[in-house]
């Protein structure tokens, strides 16, 4: 009973609120307007958005690339132990995996850190 009576009341909206919603409302309809006309021609869009698609510069000419210009030949990794391994297990772990990176031909340098306070002593030149 106590529900009927809350959801009854009618809440009233300042004007910010009605002007706001007023120009949502006529987003959602300008987008649907657009839409139904793309669907409506939908091979005159396809052949539009084709060219577009296949360029090689396209709309994406101006965004910014993820990949460095210049590879600088670094490559990160990291290594995960049970929570109950002890430090020097977790260290001899990562000098084991120091030495397989060390031993292939391409490798300059490895290093590794286990969170002591002495990291040359993991690491390999």
């Amino acid at each position: 009973m106590m529900c009927a009576y809350l959801l009854k009341k009618e809440q009233k909206h300042g004007w910010f609120y009605r002007k706001s919603e007023q120009g949502f409302e006529w987003i959602v309809n300008a987008y649907g307007r657009t839409l139904n006309v793309a669907l409506r021609f939908a091979p005159i869009t396809m052949a539009i958005l084709r060219p577009l698609l296949r360029s090689p510069c396209g709309f994406l000419c101006g965004f910014p690339k993820a990949f460095p210009r210049k590879d600088n030949g670094r490559i990160n990794g990291s290594m995960q132990a049970d929570q109950d391994s002890s430090f020097d297990a977790l260290n001899g772990l990562l000098l084991r995996m120091i030495k397989i990176v060390k031993d292939d031909p391409g490798v300059d340098e490895a290093l590794g850190f286990t969170g002591s306070d002495n990291p040359p002593e993991c690491s390999f030149r």
